[in-house]
């Protein structure tokens, strides 16, 4: 199994919920959701990015099964990630 679909598989089960009820919430079929889950298909990005939106972790998280690094030296460049952090 490669790390997207164990990440997005470990999502779902940490939050309890089944397949069906995770491809509702987001809008796709559970089908599908299946078919990432099992690796036989790579989610499109746009369905990566609603799952990682309701799960609210950063996209990478689907792909290294870890948050980013946050925190920086910088720090006008912290204070710029901060800045788009914000914007919806």
């Amino acid at each position: 199994m490669n790390e997207i679909a164990k990440n997005m598989k470990e999502l779902r089960n940490k939050s309890g919920l089944s397949l069906r009820a995770l491809a509702e919430a987001i809008g796709i079929s559970h089908n599908t959701l299946a078919t990432y889950e099992k690796n036989n298909v790579t989610p499109t990005i746009l369905n990566a990015l609603k799952i990682c939106e309701y799960f609210k972790v950063p996209i990478e998280y689907l792909i290294y099964g870890k948050k980013i690094l946050t925190d920086f030296n910088d720090a006008d460049l912290l204070k710029l990630f901060k800045e788009i952090d914000e914007y919806e």
